[in-house]
């Protein structure tokens, strides 16, 4: 219960994390270049990485 809990978060923080990133990044390049730059992948890519990080932290959390 604990590992699906830990994914759950993981996914939905990572890919939250992802979108603020994105924009904040738009944002910068839209000042410095002056237009906007996004990385389309980044929400995708952070949530893949929240899955993994939150299985991993939910398996050693048990171990203890």
């Amino acid at each position: 219960m604990r590992m699906v809990l830990g994914a759950v978060f993981g996914l939905v923080g990572g890919f939250f994390l992802g979108m603020v990133i994105d924009q904040v990044i738009g944002v910068i390049g839209f000042l410095v270049f002056d237009g906007p730059i996004h990385f389309r992948g980044l929400p995708v890519i952070l949530a893949v990485v929240g899955v993994a990080a939150g299985v991993f932290l939910a398996s050693r959390s048990r171990a203890q």
